[in-house]
């Protein structure tokens, strides 16, 4: 954006001639974290959405506050131990105890 601006344009443009301005190492790395921060939370909602799924055909809709601590679990290994809880607890909250 600064580059445009006169009477720098030329000076810029000269200054920058032989760097490669499309691509950048950091920028790149930083764009690789986000992939693989956002993978991961991918992946968190989606063990939470199946949670929902099973467990609202076993016992219905959950509460709100059930929802909200459910949500608030940000370790994919416990929501896969609750996966398997699911099969043996007989309410929500049975699946929700730590």
């Amino acid at each position: 954006m600064f580059a445009t601006l006169k009477p720098w344009s030329g000076a810029w443009q000269t200054g920058l001639k032989e760097w490669n301005v499309l691509t950048s190492p950091i920028v790149e790395e930083w764009k690789a974290e986000a992939a693989v921060a956002a993978t991961a939370q991918a992946n968190l909602n989606e063990a939470r959405r199946i949670l929902v799924r099973l467990g609202r055909k076993r016992w219905g809709d959950p509460s709100a506050a059930r929802l909200a601590a459910l949500n608030a679990i940000t370790d994919r290994e416990f929501l896969e131990e609750m996966a398997e809880r699911l099969l043996d607890a007989n309410t929500w909250d049975e699946l929700l105890k730590k």
